[in-house]
């Protein structure tokens, strides 16, 4: 086995960070964690829509993917989207700041993945997945 991939492979190298994200606003707190290289690409690819569109709610996205429980297991699934959308900004912000930090996803991913867009599924209850 070369050094690369036992260094890639290693513990360290897999190990995905997760802290604990304080919500004083809301009286408690939260985990969020890092995505996987294969989490990342699910995560972008359902940003759109088969044709290649953007679908919006990005962040609501990304804290679906991310919030955990202690023991790691998410606390929502991809079903959850439209929820976790209707989360108020200054939270659900905090969490997308967060999982973004800890999950390599620059400013201008986020610019790409349509982060900053109101489109179709920004939390209104008439949107679908």
């Amino acid at each position: 086995m070369s050094l690369f991939r036992e260094l890639l492979t290693s513990e360290k190298a897999t190990t995905i960070p997760r802290e604990r994200l304080e919500l004083p606003e809301l009286g408690g707190f939260v985990f969020v964690k890092g995505m996987t290289g294969g989490e990342r690409d699910e995560f972008e690819k359902s940003c759109r829509d088969p044709k290649g569109r953007l679908r919006g709610n990005t962040r609501a996205r990304l804290a679906v993917r991310t919030v955990v429980n202690e023991d790691g297991s998410r606390v929502f699934t991809d079903d959850d989207i439209q929820t976790v959308g209707r989360i108020r900004v200054d939270v659900l912000q905090k969490v997308f700041n967060l999982a973004q930090k800890l999950s390599g996803i620059s400013d201008a991913d986020v610019e790409e993945l349509g982060g900053d867009s109101d489109g179709p599924e920004a939390g209104t209850a008439s949107s679908t997945n």
